[in-house]
């Protein structure tokens, strides 16, 4: 120890003890000799391996070495030392995570900064106690010169915690040191999630087995477990996926496709199971099936996606994430094969049968009985090995069957059976699949129904998703008892809670036995739905329990989708355009992103019915195009969004309403994404001009986006006089996300002001509103905002701190703008905390980030924080270029920030130099803020 510190090309170890926290809060005593122990031991071995301690990290240590092969002679030698040790036995052991990572770095004043060590950190952080990880590049400079016995094994590539680039990450192993670890913590979705049910999985070992072993041979990515309704697929599929997730270290994730309506919405479904949320600041740059994909290429996962079968036209996603996500495999349950190049099949049959009292459909049929009340006796054993090799093993039919022995005998049952299937007769072997029992259990237990039973669930089945027992009384008269007996013979399922749901394939003979009645019953069932909506149309605009509102008409959507597209075919006109403005305040609140797929569906099925410029005529296809696009605008979807409102705009020019504004709303946001601010003014300008009547939402997106584009324009007093009566308008309908949206605009207009102790109270108070909404993705823009004014403020520590937390919500969701955004505003503490290092650090990650996903504004963001770094580090005529390219850049927001630090630099250099900075391309000045 006390050697020099290398440079040039240097290998970084950091090191540090897994569950320190605990150990500390339990055992002070006890730690406190521990870590001296733990620092002698990593110090000796540095040393002894020629390398040098930078520094104590607190429960670890930061060295470097001037070689990857020194590096990992440490670690090993560190490892196997502290296995070695004899620890007080109230710890028992001090289990230590390490990591190696080389790269090029320069000592300064006794440390180092920079991307590399960032990286180190991160990729240590992935592993585990008695772990030790080796980077790509380590792993490269380690080639040929590994210490005696030890190898490297990968562990495949990897996204870590902020950082663009993912890497590929190795493992050191080595005799006498633990091989064996839990997958790397770097996934960033959420953790593996397979439903539990609520009845117990009984058998199909084999066919586990079967599974496990097809989906472990190299070419095998995508396997279809093909089957007919009732054969067992899901509860298979997720066994099986629950075993490779168990025994491969793969996160294993469940998607259920059962109610997705259309191919189109299947990667949102998949979205919302890994916890993922589509970042609406990219989408018209990146779509959702893009930005989803680029989620699962970094992980190692078994995807189960469940009820394929409706949806087998966008099998063609399941193609495009097996060739971009190496590493997941995907399991499907489906009647219909997915007919894709990359599909391998395993045909589902029925239980085992063979081994007749003690095979698994006896097995299920007892368990089963059991649960029912129904009464076995020993004799019983034989009879049940007949009726479950009657009914071909299937599980369904022998659900159903079991259903019955509370009132008749096994005997009596499977005599039933024989006489109403006689297509099972005598020996399964020479008999059609197709044929053998999933038509036949139904018939069968159809056949078994009361008329009243069988009406009921008729009618039930026009539910197309999950209901509640007040929906099923209201739309279908079926009541609680009603329910609990056709539950018992399982023709309705629970569905969580409070919700009940019938299986597809049921549902299907279901409406074909309502023949007649069937129009009728769609009507009822949208008729319910849509009341509902429209209902809570004044909680959704200022009701107490508004995100509460929302939330439940949320779970509600599977049906209330389907309803709202008979209202707009069979409601008279004005009925049909309430329920679509009522829509618009739904998705105001609960998602942007699916109020443009949903109105635009709408809008889609009046145009289908009446034409390009039929539709032009109607009000129910204005409203819902129109809406859709308020909503698209605010992706950036510039062209598409101005092409439309202005073909839109005419045929509002001869309507009365509000209309017009919200048509106008649309455009002047487009426009000014465009940089076209003129233009957006004069939109919003005629929008305000055309009224906007008494509609509060109207009011508060045109005030939002009417504030901003004259703020945008250099008039903050005027911006602030409107989002002060947005505000106002808000509070009079008691709109609480409006009020929210406007208070941060507020903020921005007094962080402009200079009054920022008035800016924070404002955005503190935004951001409790999205604290409890649960909306992550606004609160991270409230502590992005935090960090801004804190740092106007001077207050450098505590804007770290906003962007930092501000960057863990953004990181939570996967938000990328935000997480580039973050990085920018902890870059611009830094520089005011004097750490140039870690200021380029970050400025450096959130460029990479923002050029990634094409993020062109964010960047010049983070051209600007580059420009105050090279003069702190006293490269103040790159600077003065940098900068002056900055005040240049078309359409910057950033121009004036970057025109005042360039003033601070008036004394470097001359207009010469100022002209060659402002004629630089953006590529040149990228490469000048990465260069060191």
């Amino acid at each position: 120890m006390g050697q020099t510190l290398p440079s040039g090309t240097v290998t970084f170890l950091f090191t540090d003890i897994q569950g320190s926290t605990e150990l500390w809060d339990a055992f002070p005593h006890e730690m406190r000799e521990a870590l001296v122990a733990h620092d002698e031991i990593i110090g000796v071995a540095v040393d002894e391996s020629g390398g040098a301690v930078v520094k104590s990290t607190g429960d670890g240590v930061f060295a470097a070495f001037p070689s990857a092969a020194a590096a990992a002679d440490a670690a090993v030698l560190a490892q196997r030392r502290l296995v070695e040790f004899e620890w007080d036995p109230v710890i028992d052991t001090i289990a230590v995570r390490m990591a190696l990572h080389t790269d090029q770095a320069e000592a300064k004043g006794g440390d180092y900064h920079g991307s590399a060590v960032n990286r180190t950190a991160r990729i240590e952080a992935a592993g585990h106690g008695g772990q030790i990880l080796v980077s790509d590049a380590t792993a490269q400079a380690l080639a040929g010169s590994l210490p005696a016995g030890t190898e490297l094994s990968d562990l495949g590539t990897h996204s870590l915690r902020g950082l663009s680039r993912p890497e590929v990450i190795h493992q050191l192993n080595s005799p006498g040191l633990r091989t064996s670890f839990p997958p790397l913590r770097t996934t960033s979705v959420a953790a593996g999630i397979l439903p539990e049910f609520a009845t117990s999985f009984v058998g199909r070992s084999s066919d586990i087995e079967a599974i496990v072993s097809q989906l472990a041979a190299p070419d095998c990515r995508v396997l279809t477990v093909l089957g007919p309704g009732g054969i067992g697929k899901t509860r298979l599929a997720v066994e099986a996926a629950r075993r490779i997730g168990d025994t491969a270290g793969a996160v294993a994730h469940f998607v259920p496709l059962v109610s997705v309506p259309t191919p189109d919405a299947i990667v949102g479904e998949i979205a919302e199971s890994l916890n993922f949320t589509v970042d609406l600041h990219l989408s018209s740059m990146i779509d959702e099936v893009t930005q989803v994909i680029d989620l699962l290429r970094k992980q190692r996962m078994i995807l189960v996606l469940d009820n394929f079968e409706h949806l087998v036209g966008g099998a063609a996603l399941v193609t495009r994430i097996v060739e971009s996500a190496p590493e997941v495999d995907i399991i499907v349950t489906s009647r219909e094969r997915l007919a894709i190049g990359s599909e391998w099949v395993y045909d589902l049959g029925g239980m085992d049968t063979s081994d007749r009292g003690r095979s698994d459909a006896v097995a299920l049929f007892v368990e089963r009985a059991q649960k029912a009340g129904g009464v076995l006796t020993q004799d019983s054993t034989e009879e049940v090995a007949v009726l479950c090799h009657t009914l071909g093993g299937m599980p369904l039919a022998i659900e159903l069957a079991a259903a019955w022995t509370p009132m008749i005998s096994v005997a009596e049952i499977t005599a039933e059976v024989q006489d109403s299937l006689d297509i099972l007769a005598g020996s399964l072997s020479d008999v059609p699949e197709r044929h053998r029992s999933v038509k036949a259990a139904f018939d069968h237990s159809w056949s078994r129904l009361e008329r009243p039973l069988q009406e009921s669930f008729a009618r039930l089945a026009v539910f197309p998703a999950p209901f509640t027992r007040e929906a099923a009384a209201a739309v279908a008269d079926t009541r609680l008892p009603t329910l609990h007996a056709l539950m018992s013979k399982s023709l309705v399922r629970r569905a969580e809670l409070d919700t009940f749901d019938v299986h597809p394939l049921l549902r299907e003979l279901g409406l074909e036995a309502l023949g007649d009645q069937r129009e009728e019953m769609a009507g009822r069932h949208a008729a319910y739905y849509v009341s509902r909506l429209l209902e809570r149309s004044d909680d959704l605009i200022g009701g107490a329990d508004q995100i509460g509102v929302k939330d439940e008409l949320v779970t509600e959507l599977g049906n209330l989708r389907p309803a709202t597209v008979w209202a707009v075919h069979h409601l008279p006109t004005g009925e049909a355009v309430r329920v679509i403005t009522t829509l618009n305040e739904f998705y105001f609140l609960a998602s942007w992103g699916q109020g443009v797929d949903h109105l635009g569906a709408l809008a889609d099925e009046v145009e289908a019915a009446l034409g390009p410029e039929g539709a032009l005529d109607d009000d129910r296809y204005l409203w819902a195009k129109t809406l859709a696009l308020v909503f698209l605008s605010q992706f950036g979807n510039v062209d598409e969004v101005v092409t439309q409102s202005e073909r839109l705009v005419p045929a509002w020019e001869l309507r009365d309403g509000t209309g017009l504004a919200w048509s106008l709303t649309a455009l002047g946001v487009a426009l000014d994404e465009a940089g076209q601010l003129d233009r957006a003014r004069a939109a919003l300008d005629r929008a305000l001009d055309e009224g906007l009547g008494d509609d509060g939402l109207l009011k508060i997106q045109h005030r939002a986006w009417h504030g901003w584009v004259i703020i945008e324009q250099g008039d903050i007093e005027h911006a602030q006089e409107i989002w002060r009566q947005g505000l106002a308008e808000a509070e009079e309908i008691n709109h609480n996300s409006g009020r929210a949206y406007l208070l941060s605009k507020l903020g921005v207009a007094a962080d402009q002001l200079g009054n920022h102790e008035e800016a924070a109270r404002l955005h503190t108070e935004s951001r409790e509103f999205f604290v409890k909404a649960g909306d992550l993705g606004g609160e991270g823009y409230t502590l992005s905002r935090l960090s801004w004014t804190h740092n106007s403020m001077g207050e450098y520590a505590k804007a770290r701190q906003y962007g930092q937390e501000g960057l863990a919500r953004f990181d939570d969701i996967n938000h990328r703008w935000g997480v580039a955004t973050s990085w920018c505003r902890i870059g611009l503490a830094e520089v005011g905390l004097g750490d140039a290092d870690a200021a380029r650090t970050s400025f450096l990650t959130g460029m990479q980030l923002a050029l990634d996903n094409g993020m062109q504004v964010v960047a010049y963001y983070a051209l600007l924080g580059m420009g105050r770094v090279l003069a702190m580090e006293g490269r103040r005529e790159d600077a003065v270029r940098l900068l002056a390219h900055n005040v240049n850049a078309a359409q910057n927001p950033y121009a004036e920030l970057a025109r005042v630090a360039l003033d601070e630099l008036a004394d470097v250099g001359g207009d010469e130099l100022r002209t060659s900075g402002a004629g630089m391309r953006n590529e040149e000045a990228i490469a000048l803020a990465r260069s060191e």
